[in-house]
């Protein structure tokens, strides 16, 4: 826990240093902190092994709730890319 204190500090410090107004540190700050989250749940899903299990009943829902036409045989992997293709990410 005190590495990823230090490492937060340290990048905050470091944004203090080219943006003169606090808030907008600490707003970039978090963004940076959202793109790392983002960046392991991307390199999770790589690795995940859903790609033979069905796709869940949320995940069809919201994948209709979107306008997306969903396949027979719709896997759990193939709705989370097409979700996430959905959002831009």
């Amino acid at each position: 826990m005190e590495e990823k204190i230090s490492y937060y500090v340290s990048t905050l410090d470091k944004i203090k240093q080219k943006v003169s107004d606090p808030q907008i540190s600490v707003a970039i700050l978090k963004e940076i902190a959202k793109d790392r989250r983002m960046e392991k749940i991307q390199s999770e899903r790589s690795k995940d092994t859903s790609g033979d299990i069905p796709a869940t009943k949320k995940q069809i829902g919201f994948l209709r709730d979107l306008g997306i036409e969903i396949q027979p045989g719709l896997t759990k992997k193939q709705a989370s890319d097409l979700i996430s293709g959905a959002r831009g990410k």
